[in-house]
């Protein structure tokens, strides 16, 4: 511009743009999120592992006899009821729990109930994360020599050397938060089938939905990994859960291009209920077969009904069959592809509905 005041308003305006991009670049905020992320995530296992104490104290009061601690005489007297000092003493107990490192943490539970709760593959890799997380708190990712002493001593073969920082880069901070869910759930199954034998078929339930969910999420490492878990477990409620156990467990293993057939050998199909026999002739990809079971059974039984049909990952290949299509028409009265058609109108209503708003 010729105007002197324009000239000088907008050279304000570029000073004012390159500070803000210096302050963005110096703040290096991927990093600053991907750190937040990861901290948060061993918040987010210290709230679990809190809580699973409390409910397990809540539900087996004499082991309140173990906690060793103590309340003064004053203390005492200011609560009303015991169930105030019981509440007040486990609160203690938790908090103490909580300060200590994750490696004394499982030895407090391994003690406390007489399991050995660290003899599976990823140990060493939660040990090395639990160890990251706390450089990165206090020492602003700088490695250390404590840090390398716990990695070595639980067999983590670490390269970096002592005072050099670490990043948590995406295929970091998606592998640490796979091995922290992964660990979380094996803690709590464990935990839950030792001290509450009677709630076996609760437990397995539980087990099962969330390997479903990993199935359904396409997850395909961790439903191996929670599948192989589950199939270590000594007992199960009932051959029921057993099977389906089996059955999902062949579904990841297929997936992921595990080998799925010697798992299905172990299955007595003669004996089975019709369902199963279903699922293993749709991962042995006998199409025919399938179908005239899937005709057989019919509509809805406890283990398969339409939404299974729909969404159970076992179907995602025998759903774009014809022999799929005629077998759903004849146990709904309506053919799969009409249903696809259905969905795909319903997600570009709602789309268009998203798109109107946004405007």
């Amino acid at each position: 511009s010729d105007d002197a005041i324009e000239r000088s308003a907008a050279t304000a305006k570029v000073f004012a743009a390159i500070e803000s991009m210096e302050r963005l670049n110096n703040s290096n905020v991927p990093t600053v999120m991907s750190e937040a992320i990861f901290l948060k995530l061993f918040s987010a296992f210290d709230a679990f592992s809190g809580n699973l104490l409390a409910a397990i104290f809540e539900k087996k009061p004499e082991l309140y006899k173990k906690i060793n601690k103590s309340l003064s005489v004053s203390d005492l007297l200011s609560f009303g009821h015991v169930d105030d000092i019981k509440k007040i003493v486990l609160s203690m107990e938790i908090e103490s729990f909580r300060r200590e490192s994750y490696i004394d943490q499982f030895s407090y539970l391994e003690n406390m109930f007489g399991l050995n709760l660290t003899l599976y593959s990823d140990w060493s890799d939660f040990v090395e994360a639990s160890q990251r997380r706390n450089i990165v708190c206090h020492c602003d990712g700088i490695i250390s020599e404590q840090y390398m002493a716990a990695c070595r001593k639980y067999g983590y073969q670490c390269d970096i050397e002592v005072g050099k920082k670490v990043d948590i880069d995406p295929a970091y901070l998606t592998n640490a938060i796979k091995i922290v869910m992964k660990t979380g759930v094996m803690l709590g199954q464990t935990l839950w089938r030792k001290l509450f034998s009677d709630e076996l078929d609760e437990a397995d339930s539980q087990l099962i939905e969330t390997i479903y969910n990993s199935l359904t999420r396409e997850a395909w490492e961790d439903a191996v990994d929670l599948s192989e878990f589950a199939m270590r477990l000594p007992r199960f409620a009932n051959e029921r859960n057993k099977n389906i156990f089996i059955i999902n467990s062949a579904i990841a293993r297929q997936r992921s291009n595990n080998d799925f057939e010697s798992l299905l050998q172990t299955l007595d199909l003669s004996s089975m209920r019709q369902e199963f026999v279903l699922a293993v002739n749709v991962l042995r990809r006998d199409w025919s077969a399938a179908a005239s079971l899937m005709k057989t059974i019919g509509a809805e039984t406890e283990l398969i009904n339409e939404n299974a049909y729909q969404r159970w990952p076992l179907f995602s290949d025998f759903r774009n069959t014809d022999e799929f299509d005629e077998a759903y028409r004849e146990a709904y009265g309506h053919s799969f592809k009409e249903v696809l058609k259905a969905m795909s109108r319903e997600a570009e209503e709602k789309s268009s509905t998203s798109a109107r708003k946004g405007g």
